[in-house]
């Protein structure tokens, strides 16, 4: 799916939000609204008008307001903010591809990366954050390739089989998401190559199938995300905030605050100690 498309597909979403958002609160049924934001900004406008009502509001998932790269309240009023940050995950990819350059002892190490729409705020911030902290921290690192697989493994593996005709001596193919891993080791077992050994495959937000290529040697790793923590915390708050109650920790990094292995890249090391929640 091309970009522009993608940030169509966003914009319809933002859309659709807004309007659920306002019938929710002209019904006067709801005693309190927990709002995931595709993107901060657009939905600003709903949790302001929700609050003037009197409902309380609690935001999850990505960050609301203009810095998508806080877990911190950003609208006056906001009972709690339950986020996973974009910013945290990009940093954890790229330690982690620094990790598997180190195992597989290559300097230069020459790395591919593949990423969900940019359209949408968790790929391109995510991607972001990958491509600073490398050119920042990783001098030995080199991104030769990068594209969208839109979180589609078959996208993922043609996308990779391409690359690699032009760069056949890859070290590392990274994702910012299992899907896109899952992707590039078809592609790898495609060309005749073996992941987990002639090249290394780092994936993002630990899945069930994930956690069970890492464990076989073919995923050396990935990074966290808990959606059902996520989900079940934003709950949890707006029932207090319903009930007028205190909420301990309004402001929650999700995997800094709940992961047993924190915002760390996940590896065979402590893969047994993450449970994934998707």
């Amino acid at each position: 799916m091309p970009r522009a498309s993608s940030f169509s597909i966003r914009q319809t979403a933002c859309r659709r939000k807004l309007a659920n958002c306002n019938d929710a609160i002209a019904a006067k049924r709801f005693d309190a609204f927990a709002l995931k934001p595709v993107a901060g900004p657009p939905l600003v406008a709903c949790a302001t008008q929700a609050l003037e009502k009197g409902i309380p509001v609690v935001a999850f998932g990505n960050a609301l307001g203009p810095d998508a790269d806080t877990a911190a309240r950003q609208v006056k009023g906001l009972s709690g903010s339950v986020i996973e940050l974009a910013k945290t995950n990009g940093i954890a990819i790229a330690d982690l591809v620094n990790r598997a350059c180190e195992a597989k002892h290559a300097n230069p190490c020459n790395v591919i990366y593949t990423h969900g729409p940019l359209g949408f705020d968790w790929s391109s911030i995510s991607r972001k954050f990958f491509l600073e902290t490398v050119a920042a921290k990783y001098p030995t690192i080199k991104v030769v390739a990068t594209g969208a697989n839109n979180f589609d493994p078959n996208l993922a593996r043609t996308l990779v089989k391409g690359f690699m005709q032009v760069h056949a001596d890859v070290d590392v193919i990274a994702a910012d998401a299992d899907q896109g891993a899952i992707g590039s080791i078809a592609a790898l077992k495609d060309l005749g190559r073996t992941a987990g050994k002639d090249v290394l495959v780092t994936g993002g937000a630990f899945s069930n199938h994930g956690k069970e290529l890492v464990q076989s040697g073919e995923m050396f790793g990935s990074t966290c995300l808990m959606p059902m923590t996520e989900a079940a915390t934003a709950a949890k708050y707006a029932i207090l905030a319903a009930r007028g109650e205190t909420i301990d920790q309004p402001d929650i990094e999700v995997c800094k605050a709940f992961s047993p292995t924190g915002i760390a890249p996940i590896t065979a090391e402590d893969a047994a100690k993450f449970t994934p929640e998707w």
